[in-house]
């Protein structure tokens, strides 16, 4: 209980920047343009300029296209215990996976055994199955790559999420993402400060596996862990005391959200563009994002050679 109060308590003591994306259509606006100058006003235009602009998914989603409202919004997001009850239920049915028909010779991708997980934040979606020796190869394979800073925990997991899941497409899987909103209490040696972070909200990439026992279920988080995990070891792992399960949500999401819904509804495919395929502004923030946690990771090695890094005792950080 001390280690949860010291935490709740430093959390707004010393606080990180807040780790989600701003929309791109807050983002560039003009007057907001107008105020900024050099580099930051560089990378936004970067930004604005992929706005409205759409990449096609490479597995595109049958659902994604014929319903009018795919996506359910509040109904699907759940507090800790209901979403487990929710979850175990709505596994769906395993089926074969779509024939992805190669646009170009080099094409190599994989059609996978697929899985409908219902009652989602965006309604029924499909989940592809991997074995669990390849789903480990790929898993050591993102850990290992500097690209996405898994080693600068205090925010930019909705970018690694973003990234991990559209490189996962490129290989012929689809992935599902996982939100957790609420005080979300994290031991790891990677903080800055070698103890802990604080964070309002996390995000993670979800697929399926099959396993000796079945078909289940694992998170991808290489910033948590060094495997991929079932999802309750993953929630757990940042609800370590029962006080902070009581008002945690949790829900699932297709690939394509890219922040937190904030107790919002998601909308329709005939108000969301997006629906089903890439937003290119959205991967561009992304990639910023995980830019700037690279030079993060470099400051963050002069700061400790120099012994500047602060103590537990000195506060924690929240994304």
């Amino acid at each position: 209980m001390r280690f949860l109060v010291i935490f709740l308590s430093l959390n707004f003591l010393f606080a990180a920047p807040l780790c989600w994306a701003i929309p791109p259509e807050v983002l560039c606006n003009q007057d907001l343009l107008e105020d900024l100058e050099g580099f930051q006003k560089d990378k936004i235009q970067e930004i604005c300029s992929q706005a409205g602009q759409y990449e096609d998914s490479l597995l595109p989603d049958q659902n994604a296209t014929t319903s009018g409202k795919f996506r359910e919004g509040k109904t699907a997001t759940y507090d800790y215990t209901d979403f487990f009850k929710s979850f175990t239920k709505s596994l769906g049915s395993i089926h074969r996976g779509e024939k992805c028909e190669p646009q170009k010779d080099s094409d190599t991708r994989v059609a996978y055994p697929s899985l409908n997980l219902e009652k989602t934040a965006a309604g029924t979606i499909p989940v592809s199955v991997v074995s669990e020796e390849e789903l480990n190869k790929i898993f050591d394979e993102f850990s290992k790559d500097p690209k996405y800073a898994f080693d600068i925990p205090e925010n930019g997991c909705w970018a690694r999420a973003h990234l991990m899941a559209r490189e996962f497409e490129k290989r012929g899987i689809r992935v599902a993402k996982m939100f957790v909103e609420g005080t979300l209490v994290v031991q790891t040696k990677k903080a800055l400060n070698g103890e802990g972070v604080v964070w309002t909200y996390h995000v993670a990439p979800m697929v399926a596996v099959q396993t000796a026992k079945g078909v289940e279920m694992r998170i991808l988080d290489p910033s948590l862990f060094e495997k991929p995990v079932p999802v309750k070891t993953w929630t757990d792992k940042m609800l370590p005391a029962p006080e902070l399960k009581e008002d945690v949500q949790i829900y699932v999401t297709d690939r394509f959200v890219l922040d937190p819904l904030r107790g919002e509804s998601m909308k329709s495919i005939k108000e969301d563009p997006s629906r089903g395929r890439w937003h290119m502004a959205e991967v561009v923030m992304a990639e910023q994002e995980l830019e700037e946690r690279r030079m993060d990771s470099e400051d963050r090695k002069e700061w400790r050679q120099k012994k500047l890094i602060p103590s537990f005792e000195q506060g924690a950080f929240s994304q």
